[in-house]
């Protein structure tokens, strides 16, 4: 299970700030600020664009190819355990940053 701490901590590494969402309920419309949700929509919008890039920033020739499968092997692991593809990809995008330090 993702905690809030653990979702306010990856979202703000990536430099994502919170926004203002609405939801729609039965009778109005409720605005909300908040991170965005941990779903793969998400994750491919706001931060496997961060991961390229900080895969290309590292690279000694000037392009990812060569680094990428170690993000790779983090997805295939993490789906391992995980039911659910969206926690996958979160928690190896996690194992990348975590990685730098």
């Amino acid at each position: 299970m993702i905690t809030d701490k653990e979702i306010k901590e990856f979202w703000e590494k990536l430099g994502v700030e919170e926004r203002e969402y609405e939801m729609s309920g039965f009778s109005d419309c409720e605005v909300y600020t908040d991170y965005p949700p941990i779903d793969l929509n998400s994750l491919f919008e706001f931060a496997v664009p961060k991961v390229i890039e900080h895969y290309k920033s590292i690279s000694f020739d000037g392009y990812y190819h060569n680094t990428i499968p170690f993000f790779e092997d983090w997805v295939m692991e993490w789906l391992e355990n995980e039911k659910d593809p969206a926690i996958a990809l979160f928690r190896a995008i996690q194992q990348v940053f975590k990685e730098e330090n």
